[in-house]
């Protein structure tokens, strides 16, 4: 897999890690089964924190899997109107991540390796 799609799947792990704090963080008590691993924040900000991260997270996962040749209907079966993702983000999200063009002479070259491995 490509060093871009790497960067953008280790994103997508990392603010799905922290939704279940911040979403504990929302009450003013914490229960304490949560563990924290990140800084504390304002029950106020952490939800405006949750609520941005979830949009995110959702474009992320639509232009990772995008990136990764799936069809949009494999990825998301069912969506209400006015549910919809964002497209320019998304599409934002899949020029910054998306990886280079591979020349032809490289796939020759790995083809010619494989035939001999």
């Amino acid at each position: 897999m490509h060093q871009k799609l790497l960067e953008l799947k280790e994103l997508i792990k990392g603010l799905a890690e922290q939704q279940p704090q911040l979403k504990a963080m929302r009450k003013e008590k914490l229960p304490k089964s949560v563990k924290l691993t990140i800084e504390r924040v304002e029950p106020k900000s952490a939800a405006t924190i949750v609520r941005n991260n979830k949009q995110d997270l959702r474009n992320m996962h639509i232009a990772y899997s995008l990136l990764l040749g799936r069809e949009y209907k494999e990825i998301e079966q069912k969506v209400r109107e006015g549910n919809e993702p964002d497209w320019y983000a998304i599409e934002r999200l899949q020029n910054t991540y998306r990886p280079p063009p591979v020349k032809e002479e490289e796939v020759a070259e790995d083809e010619a390796v494989r035939a001999i491995a």
